[in-house]
């Protein structure tokens, strides 16, 4: 089984949560967060040991997506079914520039909507020397937004945008600069990414 991406979970709970599952998350405390990666594929539920009723869970996928130089891990699987997980997150890992943990890697980031063409989002995203994750949230509205990272420098960038069933997403990711100097050659790639 190939390796699957590193999740950053965040907990705003103020008590100590812990995994109800075996996946072995280490407990946290309030606000804080930890990474995690999973070792295999599924669903992993997650609870508040004060408030056994707050509970949240989190898919585990090994499926990914390689092109010119670069591995996206998908959260959900190959497509992204909205209606039982309205968020997935990518694992974008590029393949052909070594990341060290600390020089500033800038992604420039583009998702259009496939039905009708429309761009939904382009914007460059910054990381500390790691893949970017990016974490798609679908939500009803006709405005798309983007945040993040969850903290400083690691962590995924959020966005939210009108993502709908049946529908398709061309995405394309380009490298635009490294330790905020521009690449002669950027690293890109394009893919699609489907709903259910």
């Amino acid at each position: 089984m190939s390796s699957l991406a590193s999740f950053i979970i965040s907990f705003s709970c103020p008590y100590a949560t812990s995994a109800l599952s075996n996946c072995r998350l280490m407990p946290a405390t309030a606000n804080s967060f930890f990474q995690f990666t999973f070792t295999k594929a599924g669903e992993f539920l997650y609870h508040c040991n004060i408030h056994p009723w707050r509970v949240a869970s989190v898919q585990s996928s090994d499926a990914f997506f390689t092109g010119n130089g670069f591995k996206i891990g998908i959260g959900s699987g190959a497509t992204w079914n909205i209606a039982t997980y309205p968020r997935v997150l990518l694992n974008i890992d590029p393949q052909t520039i070594p990341l060290d943990g600390t020089t500033p890697v800038t992604y420039n980031v583009t998702i259009a909507d496939g039905q009708n063409n429309n761009t939904l989002i382009s914007r460059w995203f910054t990381t500390a020397g790691e893949p970017l994750q990016l974490e798609l949230i679908s939500f009803q509205g006709n405005q798309t937004t983007s945040h993040g990272p969850d903290f400083s420098s690691t962590g995924a960038y959020h966005i939210q945008s009108n993502f709908k069933n049946g529908s398709s997403y061309p995405i394309d990711i380009q490298i635009v600069s490294v330790n905020y100097k521009p690449i002669e050659n950027p690293a890109s790639v394009s893919f699609e990414l489907k709903t259910t």
